[in-house]
């Protein structure tokens, strides 16, 4: 795949994903209203085990289905590509059929775990969506090895959009009916309406293009493998993440519980620290994770990509294009970063005028966008060559260190929440560290983090003293409007720096989609 059409399709699966996840975003403005910093953290809380055991279940899944059905299609094997599709859904409805129970009958247990006994009633709901997200996403991943990414695409965006609005109707019926704990429920209530409607609208597709698929698998090779093989392929694919993003993920999990209990020894009172903990993960990490969500888009297409390149031996190719990536991180989420330093308590007292705090976080915690960037990145790149376990070395390492810095400096009263994000800055930096060690020694390179990263980091700090001076003009006249004429300024000031200090070349320009529009209104 050229450089054109590489980002292209990257560019088609952004915009899937940025939709999905501005109407998440828009959701959680009005349910944060409703239930407070409080109520918020609850749900946040149980949202993390969810996570934990999606993980667990089906998270991996259509990555594995793809790779194995494009590799099938590519020969003209439609009838075992299909075969690989069923197998897959025996597996992926067995997982989530005993990842759901265990959440189901074990939310008591992890409630107390997590010394939020409210979160028990928000698992309970969560535990029966564990199967519905079994059910949808091999059809996604069928789907994605047909190269047909407007299903996975389409049906997220449906997903979200039920997600979005049952949500907010059954927290409001919950809170107003039951009291804080159930409100918080029926928030999470609203995520397994939004897998049912997802998988109801792409299982309809599925039944209107099975004509289509059902003569390709007529007319073409007839060859079929025994389920066992077919199921012991997809599980060695699966497993090397299934175990990777588990660690990662469950050190997450230790953040839930680590946060609560080390704000308790910090002498802090059981509601106060229910109230830093839902400004940490229901406010500023909401926000960090949405630029960063963008770099999915990337790594979904650069794991096949890379792979291509290295059964080609096109190593040169691979080198070019990490190099590229590496800048668009710097490019894109360094303005970011200083952004959200500089204007993220004004962003909250945007979004969220009845419970505005936790602006302070950013902060500390601005750069967690660059960092996390970086290490997706480096991530993907290592996965494409095919080191699999690399990647879950370091991150094993790197959170192993964040549980002890966790440990240690939540507890000191001065440090309190910041400790966490501290410690998510240092453990990204570690994973970073080591991947790009590994590829430097793979692809006999040496890539220099501050050649890319100099002139973003100048341009974005300019954007940021102009951001600020923005705001204070306009702020004796509203608050509100001053934030949205300087974060619309900011963007203008950065995009003008940009093309001032040739950050971007003409070529990289040029690769980008509608890249020669581009080009041709600049009049580079």
């Amino acid at each position: 795949m050229g450089n054109k059409s590489f980002f292209g399709q990257a560019t088609m699966l952004a915009i899937a994903i940025v939709v999905v996840r501005f109407l998440g975003f828009l959701y959680r403005v009005p349910l944060t209203g409703m239930l407070g910093d409080k109520g918020i953290g609850w749900y946040s809380a149980a949202f993390q085990i969810y996570t934990f055991f999606f993980i667990m279940s089906a998270f991996s899944l259509p990555a594995s289905i793809s790779k194995i059905v494009s590799e099938n299609i590519a020969i003209g094997r439609y009838k075992n590509a299909h075969k690989v599709f069923k197998v897959a859904y025996k597996i992926s409805l067995f997982l989530g059929f005993l990842m759901g129970a265990i959440l189901l009958f074990g939310s008591g247990l992890f409630a107390n775990l997590l010394r939020i006994p409210e979160t028990k009633y928000a698992m309970i709901t969560l535990g029966p969506t564990l199967f519905v997200v079994a059910a949808m996403v091999p059809l996604r991943g069928y789907f994605q090895g047909m190269g047909d990414m407007y299903p996975t695409a389409s049906s997220q965006v449906v997903e979200q959009f039920f997600n979005a609005i049952f949500s907010v109707v059954m927290a409001y019926v919950l809170l107003t009916n039951f009291g804080l704990a159930f409100g918080a429920a029926g928030g999470t209530l609203g995520t397994g309406i939004g897998a049912l409607a997802g998988l109801i609208y792409i299982s309809i597709m599925y039944l209107k293009r099975k004509k289509d698929i059902f003569k390709n698998i007529d007319e073409g090779d007839q060859y079929e493998e025994d389920s066992k093989v077919i199921a012991k392929n997809m599980l060695g694919t699966m497993i090397p993440f299934i175990i990777g993003n588990t660690v990662f993920t469950f050190t997450v999990l230790i953040d839930v519980i680590m946060v609560k209990t080390g704000l308790l020894a910090a002498d802090y009172t059981n509601d106060a620290a229910d109230v830093i903990y839902g400004q940490w993960s229901g406010k500023y990490s909401l926000i960090i994770n949405l630029p960063t969500s963008i770099i999915t888009a990337i790594v979904t297409a650069i794991i096949p990509n890379i792979a291509a390149a290295k059964a080609k031996g096109k190593f040169e190719l691979i080198r070019a294009k990490f190099e590229r990536l590496i800048k668009v991180i710097f490019v894109v989420m360094m303005p970011t970063a200083i952004g959200l330093m500089v204007m993220g308590s004004n962003i909250l007292e945007l979004l969220f005028p009845r419970n505005p705090g936790g602006g302070q976080l950013f902060v500390v915690g601005g750069f967690t966008v660059v960092l996390v960037g970086i290490m997706k990145i480096s991530t993907a790149t290592l996965q494409g060559m095919g080191e699999f376990w690399k990647p879950v070395k370091y991150t094993a390492i790197a959170m192993a260190t964040k549980v002890l810095l966790n440990f240690t400096l939540i507890r000191i009263p001065e440090i309190n929440i910041y400790g966490a994000i501290i410690a998510g800055l240092i453990a990204y930096s570690i994973i970073s560290y080591f991947n790009i060690r590994e590829i430097n020694k793979k692809l006999n390179m040496k890539v220099h983090l501050l050649k890319y990263a100099a002139k973003p980091f100048i341009a974005s700090l300019i954007m940021g003293i102009f951001t600020y001076g923005i705001y204070y003009a306009f702020s004796g006249i509203s608050q509100n409007l001053a934030t949205v004429i300087s974060v619309a300024g900011a963007v203008i000031i950065y995009g003008v720096l940009v093309i001032k200090f040739k950050i971007l070349s003409k070529e990289e320009i040029l690769i980008l989609p509608k890249g020669e529009k581009i080009v041709k209104v600049l009049k580079i």
